[in-house]
C-alpha cells in the first residue's frame, strides 16, 4: 500500500509539473503557426507521458501501471486531435518497447484515453454551464472504466488479479486526479489566454493611439497618473513644457506651470466624473486651435477608473471654416459683404450699435448701359472701381454691403447725418472726375440717421426712398449722356460707321419727305438713322472691318446689334420711344428677318424705312469685303426686293424720289447680297 501511495504521489507530481511547463512555455507566443504549435504541444505531452511511464507501479515483471491514462485523456480533451495523436503515438511506441504480458492492455489504455478525450471534447463543445471539477471527475470515472476493462487482454487468471489490484486507485483516485488536473490546465489555459488577450489589447491599443497622424492620445487613472500615451502626445508635451512625460507621472504635476493649465484641468476633472464630451479650444492667443475628445474609463461594474483624451490640431480646419463663412458672407466680385451678411446685420439686436447710426443707400447709375454697350467685363470693372472708392472713403469700421446688382448699403455707427453727408459729398465729387469707358462714374445716394435704435429697418427704408428721389433727377441725364458717349465712342472706334449712320439718316429724311410726313416726324427719322447701329459698340472692331466672309459665330455676333441697341436706348426715357424701331430695323416684309421674324405691318413703320435706307447705303458704299455698286444698280435691287425684303410702298417711294433728285446717266455695277451688310 505504501508503494502504491508513493507511486501515486510521484505520478501526480509529474502530471502537475506538465501544467507548470505548459504555462511557462506559452507556445502561442513563441510559435505563430498553428500546425507547428500543435506538433510541439503533442511532443511535450507525449514526452511527459513517457516520463510518467518511466516511473510506474510494477505489480510484476511486464505488468506496469502509471498515470498515462489521466494525462492523455485530459490532454486530448483540452488540446485536440493533432497534439493528442502525436502524444498517443509516442506513448504507444514506448509501451510496445517495454513489452511484457501487459503490453496490449497498455496500448489499449493509450487508445481508450486519447479516443475518449477527443470524443469528450467534440460532444461537450463550449458549454459553460458545467463546472470543470465535477465534470472531469465523471470523465475520469468513464475513462478508467475502459482502462480497467482493457486489462482483460492480460492472460487469465492474471487479469483478474491485476483488476483487483488497480480497481481502487483507477476508479477512486484517478478520477479525482483527472478533475484536479483538468481544473489546473483549464486555469492555466485561461491565464495564458488572458495574458494573450492583454498582449493583443496592448498591441491594439498602441496601434490605435499611434495610427492617427497629427492626433495625440493619452490615458490617466483616477489619481491623474499616466497609464499610456502615444508618441505624438509625448513629443507635443516635450515641445510645450521642455521635457517628455513618463508612464506613471502625474498629469497635474506635468502641466501645473503650463499657461493653459486652468483651461485643461476642468476638462480632466469632468471626464473623471464620468462625462464623455468634446471641446474646441483656442490656444496661444488664437494661433492654435485644438479639438479634444474626453472619455471616462470604466470597469466591469461601471466605476470610473480613469480617463482618456484624444486631441488633434484643427487650426487648418478652423481657417477653412472661417474662409467658407467669409465667402458665404462676401460678394465674390467686390469683396464687400453680401446680401446674406446684410440680412444678418438687420437681425442684430439694436443694443449692439453705437448711436447715432447713419444708413447710406447707394445705387449705380448706368451699370446696365455699360454692360450692354461694353460687355459684362466692363460692368464688373465699374463695380470694382466703385467698391474701391467706397473702401477708400468710408471708415474701416463702417459696414459696406452689396445687396443687389448695382445697389449698396452702408451702416455708419456713431455718425451724424452731417458727417455722413460730408463723406458722400466728397465721394460724389471724386466720382464726377472719374471717367471709365468714356462714361462718368455716377452713383445716387440716400441717407437717414437713427438716433435711438427704435426702428433701424425704417431708417433703411427712408434712406432708400431718398436715394430713389435723387435717382429720378440723376439717372435721366446720366443715361442720355451715356448714350451720346457710346455713340461718340462708336464713331471713334469705327469712322466708317459714322459715315454710314449719317448717310442712312439722310436717306431716312428723303423717304420721310417722299411720304409727306410732318417735319417733326422726319426729324425723328433722321435721329433714328443716326442711332440705328449703336448696338455695334458691342461688336469687336476686327469683326466689323473683316475683309473676308464672316464665320457663323461672327455673323451671330453681328446679328445681336439690334438687340443691344434696343437695350441701350430703352434704358433712357429720352430714347425709349425709338428703341423698338432700332430693334426691328433688320426685320423683313416677308417675315424672314431678325431678331423676332416680324412680318408685314407687324414691323414698325420707322423700322421699315430704316431697312430701305440702310440697305441702299450699304450697297452704294465701299466695304472691306467688296466695292460699292452704282446708285442705279442699288435702286434696281431695292425694286427687285420690294414685297419680299422691303415694304413695297416705302421701296417705291424711295426709288422714285432718289431718281428724281439725284440720278443721272451712270453705268451700273454688279450687285452684292445685302445680307453681308
Amino acid at each position: 500500500m505504501l508503494d502504491m501511495l508513493n507511486w501515486l504521489l510521484r505520478n501526480a507530481i509529474l502530471l502537475f509539473a506538465l501544467v507548470f511547463i505548459y504555462g511557462i512555455m506559452d507556445l502561442r507566443v513563441a510559435v505563430k503557426k498553428r500546425l507547428v504549435r500543435d506538433i510541439l504541444t503533442g511532443l511535450l505531452i507525449g514526452g511527459s507521458a513517457v516520463l510518467v511511464m518511466m516511473n510506474p507501479w510494477e505489480l510484476s515483471t511486464g505488468l506496469i501501471f502509471d498515470a498515462r491514462s489521466v494525462l492523455l485523456s485530459i490532454a486530448a480533451a483540452f488540446f485536440g486531435l493533432v497534439p493528442s495523436l502525436i502524444a498517443g503515438a509516442l506513448a504507444i511506441v514506448y509501451r510496445a518497447f517495454l513489452g511484457g504480458p501487459g503490453v496490449y492492455a497498455g496500448i489499449l489504455t493509450v487508445i481508450f484515453s486519447v479516443s475518449l478525450g477527443l470524443l469528450w471534447q467534440k460532444y461537450r463543445g463550449k458549454r459553460q454551464d458545467i463546472r470543470y471539477f465535477p465534470e472531469f471527475v465523471l470523465f475520469g470515472i468513464v475513462t478508467h472504466l475502459f482502462v480497467v476493462a482493457a486489462q482483460l487482454t492480460i492472460p487469465w487468471p492474471t487479469a483478474f488479479t491485476v483488476i483487483q489490484a488497480i480497481a481502487l486507485p483507477f476508479l477512486a483516485f484517478y478520477p479525482i486526479v483527472s478533475g484536479i488536473l483538468a481544473l489546473a490546465i483549464h486555469n492555466q489555459k485561461q491565464r495564458l489566454e488572458q495574458a494573450d488577450t492583454i498582449r493583443q489589447d496592448r498591441i491594439l491599443l498602441r496601434a490605435v493611439i499611434e495610427s492617427p497622424k497629427g492626433m495625440t492620445a493619452m490615458a490617466v487613472d483616477t489619481n491623474c497618473r499616466y497609464l499610456v500615451f502615444n508618441n505624438e502626445y509625448r513629443d507635443q508635451v516635450a515641445l510645450d513644457i521642455g521635457r517628455a512625460p513618463k508612464i506613471g507621472d502625474s498629469w497635474l504635476d506635468t502641466f501645473r506651470d503650463h499657461p493653459d493649465f486652468d483651461v485643461f484641468k476642468p476638462d480632466l476633472e469632468r471626464a473623471l466624473e464620468g462625462a464623455q464630451f468634446s471641446v474646441e479650444r483656442s490656444l496661444h492667443g488664437g494661433a492654435l486651435w485644438i479639438e479634444a475628445l474626453w472619455s471616462p474609463i470604466k470597469d466591469d461594474r461601471g466605476n470610473v477608473i480613469g480617463a482618456t483624451q484624444f486631441c488633434q490640431n484643427i487650426s487648418e480646419r478652423i481657417k477653412k471654416d472661417e474662409e467658407i463663412i467669409r465667402i458665404a458672407r462676401h460678394d465674390s466680385l467686390t469683396g464687400l459683404r453680401n446680401r446674406r451678411a446684410y440680412s444678418e446685420e438687420l437681425a442684430r439686436p439694436a443694443v449692439d450699435y453705437s448711436y447715432p447710426v447713419s444708413v447710406v443707400m447707394a445705387d449705380i447709375n448706368g451699370l446696365k448701359i455699360t454692360n450692354d454697350a461694353f460687355g459684362h467685363a466692363a460692368g464688373d470693372q465699374l463695380l470694382l472701381k466703385i467698391a474701391e472708392m467706397f473702401k477708400t472713403h468710408f471708415r474701416p469700421e463702417d459696414r459696406i454691403y452689396r445687396i443687389g446688382g448695382d445697389e449698396f448699403v452702408i451702416f455708419m455707427q456713431n455718425t451724424t447725418r452731417a458727417q455722413a453727408e460730408d463723406v458722400v459729398d466728397t465721394l460724389k465729387a471724386e466720382m464726377e472726375q472719374t471717367i471709365l469707358f468714356g462714361l462718368t462714374v455716377s452713383v445716387s445716394f440716400g441717407i437717414d440717421t437713427n438716433h435711438d435704435g427704435t426702428d433701424l429697418l425704417n431708417s433703411v427704408k427712408l434712406a432708400e426712398i431718398e436715394m430713389y428721389d435723387h435717382k429720378l433727377f440723376e439717372i435721366s441725364s446720366n443715361r442720355g449722356e451715356a448714350i451720346k458717349t457710346i455713340l461718340s465712342t462708336l464713331k471713334i472706334k469705327n469712322p466708317r460707321e459714322d459715315t454710314h449712320s449719317r448717310r442712312v439718316a439722310e436717306y431716312c429724311q428723303l423717304i420721310g419727305e417722299a411720304m409727306h410726313m410732318r417735319k417733326e416726324q422726319v426729324s425723328v427719322l433722321k435721329m433714328i438713322g443716326n442711332l440705328h447701329d449703336i448696338g455695334k459698340i458691342a461688336v469687336e472692331e476686327a469683326v466689323l472691318n473683316k475683309k473676308g466672309p464672316l464665320t457663323f459665330d461672327e455673323w451671330a455676333i453681328v446679328r445681336r446689334h439690334p438687340e443691344i441697341g434696343y437695350r441701350i436706348l430703352s434704358s433712357s426715357t429720352e430714347y425709349a420711344d425709338i428703341a423698338e424701331d432700332i430693334l426691328a430695323h433688320h426685320e423683313r416684309w416677308d417675315g424672314k428677318g431678325y431678331p423676332k421674324g416680324l412680318k408685314g405691318e407687324q414691323i414698325p413703320l420707322r423700322a421699315r424705312i430704316i431697312a430701305v435706307a440702310d440697305t441702299f447705303e450699304a450697297m452704294t458704299a465701299d466695304r472691306p469685303y467688296r466695292k460699292a455698286v452704282t446708285a442705279e444698280a442699288a435702286l434696281a435691287e431695292i425694286r427687285r426686293c420690294s414685297g419680299t425684303q422691303f415694304d413695297p410702298e416705302i421701296a417705291s417711294a424711295f426709288a422714285s424720289e432718289y431718281e428724281r433728285r439725284h440720278l443721272k446717266n451712270e453705268q451700273g455695277k454688279e450687285l452684292v447680297p445685302t445680307e453681308n451688310e
